[in-house]
């Protein structure tokens, strides 16, 4: 496991500033339309707005270089 945690923390300390936020907003709307679908509701449009809050959210303050 220390292995692959190594890997994927080199791999995340490459990413630039917009593929970060990019990928951390995917990531949020993806599990809410998984949420979404597990629980058979619609939860879409938030989905979106919350992966796009978050993708912006993550590009305008930089929390990726506290990595």
């Amino acid at each position: 496991m220390t292995r692959l945690r190594r890997l994927i923390t080199q791999w995340m300390e490459g990413l630039s500033r917009a593929e970060y936020a990019v990928l951390t907003g995917g990531f949020v709307a993806g599990l809410l339309l998984l949420v979404g679908v597990l629980r058979r509701d619609s939860f879409i449009v938030e989905a979106l707005a919350m992966g796009a809050s978050m993708t912006v959210f993550f590009y305008w303050f930089g929390l990726s270089d506290e990595l």
